[in-house]
């Protein structure tokens, strides 16, 4: 579910970037920008969006840029108030050291942090997370004007992938060699 897709310039029509991917075992959430929450409880009800929330499987952050992290906060914090059940949440650094600091103030948010700064290396420039026996990540840096910005490529049950790049120049970096053939890119 594309629950918005632009970039800092937010309109009636358009909100800032926020995916929901579904799959049978769950819910993973890509990029959710300032609002994201709000556009769930829009779409789905409130009934719809506690059930997304209690079932989700992990958070992917391409990058610490406003429109596409400033979402985390509300949605973990909501989340938390729903489950105990941990997931995992991958971002930069620094977006972790935040987020732990809203944590310690607000309560566990239950989560399960990975940091996937400086990952890759000379011989293999893709990473694999593995999250649970049916969803693995694999990410690759994008070339931005942030540091530690990753696409990803989510392998959902062996069989479907699905490409997301965040924000990326164009042909600037190696995202699309890396990642092609996938089921659909975002």
């Amino acid at each position: 579910t594309f629950l918005g897709s632009t970039t800092k310039f937010v309109s009636v029509l358009r909100n800032n970037s926020g995916y929901l991917i579904h799959s049978k075992n769950g819910f993973i959430v890509l990029d959710p920008s300032e609002g994201f929450l709000g556009q769930i409880k829009r779409k789905y009800g409130p009934k719809l969006t506690e059930y997304i929330l209690k079932n989700i499987e992990c958070i992917w952050i391409s990058h610490y840029h406003h429109d596409h992290c400033f979402g985390a906060c509300s949605l973990l914090y909501e989340r938390s108030k729903l489950t105990e059940k941990e997931i995992f949440f991958l971002a930069p650094q620094k977006l972790i050291d935040d987020i732990q600091i809203v944590s310690h103030h607000y309560g566990d948010f239950h989560v399960i942090y990975h940091n996937r700064e400086g990952q890759t290396d000379e011989k293999s420039e893709v990473v694999t997370i593995q999250i649970d026996d049916h969803l693995y990540i694999q990410s690759v840096d994008v070339f931005h004007d942030v540091p530690f910005a990753k696409g990803c490529m989510l392998v959902i049950d062996n069989s479907i992938k699905i490409a997301f790049s965040g924000d990326r120049a164009y042909k600037q970096d190696r995202f699309a060699d890396v990642f092609k053939n996938v089921d659909a890119l975002i």
